[in-house]
């Protein structure tokens, strides 16, 4: 007896497109999830940039209102330095203060949060009459390291 010729099976396409399909999905998750996190860590960094700037300014002008008669013995040229933590611990700031004439000093804070690698300084230009102190200009750059 013969047996009859096993019949020819015919390709089919179905598997090669549904992995291919597969692939371009977990591809397109891939970069979903990626743009995802940059998209986070830019919101950070913004965050981190708005807590130095804040703490920066916060730190100046709290020295400019709550002037120290101290700082009048100062020679012009001689500076004096604060710093301190702000805004629950995550934000260092340090600046100091110089003379620079009879009524004319310049103040300068700089902070830096813990968040991101970012700093934060700000300036002023302060004329003191009779104790109380007005800023006279501004300056401010907030940076990355």
């Amino acid at each position: 007896m013969v047996s009859p010729a096993p019949a020819k099976r015919a390709s089919g396409f179905a598997l090669p497109v549904t992995l291919l399909a597969l692939v371009v999905i977990e591809i397109l998750v891939a970069g979903a999830f990626l743009l995802g996190m940059y998209e986070q860590r830019a919101g950070w960094n913004t965050l981190a940039h708005l807590q130095a700037s804040g703490v920066a300014v916060d730190a100046a002008l709290a020295r400019v209102v709550a002037w120290d008669s101290t700082w009048g013995v100062l020679a012009p040229g001689d500076s004096a330095s604060f710093d301190g933590i702000g805004w629950g611990g995550q934000t260092q700031y340090r600046g100091f203060v110089v003379r620079l004439g009879d009524r004319f000093y310049t103040v300068v804070s700089e902070a830096e949060t813990e968040r991101a690698p970012v700093r934060g300084t700000i300036g002023y230009l302060v004329r003191v009459d009779s104790g109380l102190a007005s800023i006279l200009s501004e300056r401010g750059v907030f940076r990355p390291y």
